[in-house]
């Protein structure tokens, strides 16, 4: 009778052993699909992906449409009193930065990197009632 005891034992921590991994497995199922639908979430928030606020070297910025407003960072830009982080616009004409270095921005002090302006600010609804 020993011998069906423990075969019986057995085979309910077996199968309780299943049933646990098929709950966990759900569990993950559902973990997974919501990171994605947040993933989803934030990109329709900002409407670009969110690798698309990472810093970018200086030079890929020359692909931008002429006139378009990014964040550019410029390490030396304290030395002259300026913010080493400002917006500023793509230019078609070189413009050489006092270390002699060309850029294509409509600032003196060069950039090194740059990464698009995140989304404004939805307007307060007492100012979206004034422009109506």
């Amino acid at each position: 009778m020993t011998a069906n005891t423990d075969a019986m034992d057995e085979f309910e921590a077996r199968e309780a052993d299943k049933e646990l991994d098929r709950l966990i497995g759900r569990q993950l199922e559902r973990k997974d699909a919501e990171i994605s639908r947040l993933r989803e979430l934030l990109r329709s928030y900002t409407g670009l992906a969110p690798d698309m606020f990472q810093w970018k070297p200086i030079e890929t910025a020359r692909k931008l449409p002429i006139g378009t407003e990014i964040l550019a960072y410029r390490p030396l830009a304290p030395r002259s009193g300026d913010d080493k982080i400002t917006v500023v616009a793509t230019t078609s004409h070189a413009t050489v930065s006092p270390q002699g270095v060309k850029h294509f921005t409509d600032r003196w002090c060069h950039p090194t990197h740059w990464m698009p302006l995140p989304p404004a600010p939805d307007a307060p609804k007492d100012e979206q009632e004034q422009q109506s």
